[in-house]
């Protein structure tokens, strides 16, 4: 605190020690300010990615919806330029959800692809977010070779596989992937689970755009002004309580 001298009816302060110690304060407050704002506009970014994934997705999964997160602000030897806070995306989320940032082209075998050979892109009966259910490659392919394994027994025998409605691999019209055989002799195969080499992606997902709009909002000089006040406050009382 600034040192106070008598000296008759006159009180001197000394200056530079009231200097010395506003400027620690004035420091210690920017700093711890400076945290809290930027950690707030983090957290509402968070929030408001969330957000934009339901409006984008419809029915995000569980793991995209939590694939969101942040790294708080740390003050570190009170410099408040140190004070900065990350918005990520966490693995295994942000493999996938790149290509809806960046949008561009998918080749198989690339990060997380169905397969070395092909990229299974729709499903008749999709999961309950929209997508190809788990695993539904891989009970088309045993059932697929279960059949074609029947017929080969049943040719061998000299008969005639009667079954109908089965499931087969090939192109049908330029589309490829697994398909049900018609039930009826004059009826057409229904595409199950479509596979192609590629697939194409646009940017629909507006990760950065959404994260500067939360810094505008909540990292304001507004915002700053207010919480410069309280921690000045803080820093006061606190000196205040010291003997």
């Amino acid at each position: 605190m600034p040192s106070v001298t008598p000296i008759g009816f006159r009180f001197d302060i000394d200056h530079a020690s009231f200097t010395r110690d506003m400027n620690a304060i004035a420091r210690k407050a920017i700093s711890r300010a400076a945290a809290a704002v930027t950690n707030r506009a983090a957290r509402e970014a968070v929030v408001a990615l969330k957000e934009h994934a339901i409006d984008v997705f419809d029915r995000p999964k569980p793991m995209t919806a939590k694939a969101f997160d942040m790294r708080p602000a740390r003050i570190r030897g009170g410099n408040a330029a140190s004070a900065s806070a990350s918005v990520f995306i966490k693995e295994p989320a942000a493999s996938y959800l790149y290509r809806q940032i960046e949008g561009g082209v998918r080749r198989t075998g690339e990060d997380g692809g169905s397969g070395p050979r092909d990229l299974f892109t729709y499903a008749l009966r999709p999961d309950r977010y929209g997508g190809v259910p788990r695993g539904e490659s891989r009970r088309l392919s045993t059932k697929n070779r279960r059949e074609k394994a029947a017929r080969k027994s049943a040719r061998a025998a000299g008969a005639v596989y009667g079954k109908k409605g089965g499931v087969f691999f090939g192109e049908v019209n330029g589309v490829k992937g697994y398909w049900r055989r018609p039930r009826k002799h004059d009826g057409s195969p229904i595409l199950l689970l479509k596979v192609q080499p590629v697939a194409r992606y646009r940017k629909i997902f507006r990760f950065e755009e959404t994260v500067r709009r939360s810094y505008r909002l909540f990292a304001s000089q507004r915002e700053f002004g207010r919480e410069l006040d309280r921690e000045i406050a803080r820093v006061l009382a606190g000196r205040g309580g010291k003997k």
